[in-house]
């Protein structure tokens, strides 16, 4: 089954080079791995479940690091991994699933982080999604535009989002 599941991925993703994520439909992916539809649809609900699926099995391992640039660092190099691809998904109708699977990661890490401070949960939570929300954005904003590399980002998003103004966020 995990067989089927990476050939429809492989061959979506080599769709890609060809055609837009609006072109590239069920019967397109079956024809060219010879396989039924209903096949497909054993394993997918949807080529939007597909790229879901996807950017699920490479999620980005929560760390306990210790430091908010380095979780912002591990999520731009993981868009740069995979540039061509994320940055197809974030000019598709799909974007909202790399929007997703960016805060998830940013308000994961940031749980973890945040527990050295000893907020309540609820502080916590409401200070990851801020932060989550607003790093996403911004990280994704910048990644859109091909002409920042990965250092200036980091750069940009190291005035804007730096441990000093969580620091004193939190301490309120």
């Amino acid at each position: 089954m995990k067989n089927t599941e990476k050939e429809i991925q492989k061959t979506f993703v080599n769709l890609l080079s060809s055609y837009s994520i609006e072109e590239i439909d069920v019967k397109m992916i079956c024809d060219i791995l010879k396989i039924k539809r209903q096949s497909f649809y054993y394993h997918y609900k949807n080529i939007y479940d597909v790229i879901y699926s996807m950017f699920k099995d490479n999620d980005l391992e929560i760390k306990n690091s210790g430091s908010l640039e380095i979780i912002v660092k591990e999520l731009i190099e993981y868009l740069f991994k995979n540039e061509d691809f994320n940055r197809e998904i974030l000019i598709s109708s799909a974007r909202e699933i790399l929007e997703e699977f960016a805060f998830s990661y940013l308000y994961r890490s940031f749980i973890l982080y945040l527990a050295q401070y000893r907020l309540s949960i609820d502080i916590q939570k409401e200070t990851a999604r801020f932060y989550g929300k607003a790093v996403a954005s911004q990280v994704l904003f910048y990644f859109k535009n091909a002409d920042y590399t990965k250092d200036e980002i980091y750069l940009k998003l190291n005035y804007l989002f730096n441990e000093q103004l969580l620091k004193i966020a939190v301490k309120r």
